[in-house]
């Protein structure tokens, strides 16, 4: 980052009025660009933008915290001085010098409204879509610390979102992210949908072997990277799920992230990776921290949630939850319960559907995963989940 950035000037500002303390400065610079489809087929250009800088400093066991937007120098001296008025117990303190680091980011060619347009006009012009909604988010971030780590790094995503109307009185919502316009590829579970049977599917309710579809795996994801571990459980050996924060298959790298350490990619669900008979499963919250939003206190949050696909083929019989119709509710004893459109294939084809409730534990969840299935989809839902089909055993349908 060059010394008159306007990011690099409110650290500076931010960095002579805290002085000589043990400090942090989190300045960011960050656009979107959206076009939205409303339900009166209306469309709309909004834009906005943001600058921010937010200081944590720490003086023994006391830390202040204080966030400003405005100019970068007045910014900086404004968010510095907040946190010098601010000093209490009520925070953690800032991450040890020796645990500061940073990896290498890697460079995306920049996307404009142009490309955003077409993605616009792809999903648009689908009669049975509604509600279209299309957003290209830019960030550009510098953490910088008093002991004179620095770090700095760029960030663009895509995010789409709309309405599908499978049937009348029946619409489910699709949340799609990319890097590329190239990978904002249609849901797959749309190809089973597409000409619907007129069946309604009914069945009592009873524990199966299900399919789920990746918008359907997806929230139950989220779950399991913020749960609790379960100590009891031994995940299935099919898992290999992760936090994916820097590399190749990351979509939001990240030089280091929110809570000052070096970007890492977290274990969550991994058994094949560990030593002979145990399994590494460790939360999100295990290691490492983002801020979102950025004038927030780092949070132990999931960035990009990653599972591989074992390329197995789709089963062509049985039960399939093809897109949930409701959001996730959690129970008590770490159960779930969701609404899906749940379709019965035979021989790879749709036999009956119907919306019914989709529910077990965390546990077994964890424990009965038999394969994963298909290619990796990346739906967005607060963090990007990329995953593959996952075929569930033991699930309660009905």
């Amino acid at each position: 980052m060059s010394p008159g950035s306007d990011l690099a000037v409110a650290a500076r500002a931010a960095s002579r009025v805290l002085g000589a303390s043990c400090f942090e400065v989190f300045a960011r610079e960050a656009a979107t660009l959206e076009l939205v489809l409303d339900r009166r087929g209306h469309v709309q250009r909004r834009q906005s933008r943001e600058r921010g800088v937010a200081c944590r400093l720490q003086r023994g066991e006391a830390l202040g915290f204080g966030r400003a937007t405005g100019l970068p120098q007045e910014a900086g001296e404004h968010a510095a001085r907040l946190a010098l008025a601010t000093v209490s117990h009520d925070h953690e303190p800032l991450p040890p010098a020796a645990h500061l680091g940073a990896v290498p980011t890697r460079h995306h060619p920049p996307l404009g409204e142009e490309a955003l347009r077409r993605v616009f006009e792809t999903l648009a012009e689908n009669p049975a879509r509604r509600e279209v909604e299309v957003a290209l988010l830019k960030a550009d971030t510098l953490l910088h610390r008093s002991e004179g780590f620095t770090a700095h790094w760029t960030n663009q995503l895509l995010l789409a979102f709309w309405q599908q109307e499978l049937a009348p009185g029946l619409r489910v919502a699709f949340r799609r992210a990319a890097r590329t316009p190239g990978e904002l590829t249609m849901p797959s579970a749309l190809d089973l949908v597409t000409q619907p049977p007129r069946i309604a599917l009914e069945r009592p309710r009873g524990l199966a072997r299900v399919l789920l579809a990746p918008d359907v795996a997806a929230p139950l994801l989220v779950l399991l990277a913020r749960s609790p571990q379960l100590s009891a459980a031994r995940p299935s050996p099919a898992w290999d799920l992760w936090d994916l924060r820097h590399g190749e298959e990351a979509f939001l790298p990240m030089a280091c992230d929110g809570e000052g350490y070096p970007a890492c990619n977290l274990p969550l669900l991994v058994p094949k990776a560990s030593a002979p008979g145990r399994s590494v499963r460790k939360g999100a919250s295990s290691r490492g921290a983002v801020r979102v939003p950025w004038d927030a206190l780092p949070t132990p949050n999931p960035v990009h949630l990653w599972q591989r696909e074992t390329g197995e083929p789709l089963p062509q019989d049985g039960l399939a939850a093809l897109v949930p119709v409701s959001e996730v509710v959690v129970e008590g004893g770490g159960r779930f319960r969701l609404l899906a459109l749940v379709a019965e294939l035979s021989e790879g084809t749709v036999a009956a559907w119907g919306v019914l409730p989709v529910a077990g534990s965390l546990r077994r969840l964890t424990t009965s995963l038999l394969a994963t299935a298909g290619k990796v989809e990346h739906v967005a839902l607060g963090c990007v989940v990329s995953t593959p089909w996952l075929w569930v055993a033991n699930l309660e349908v009905g």
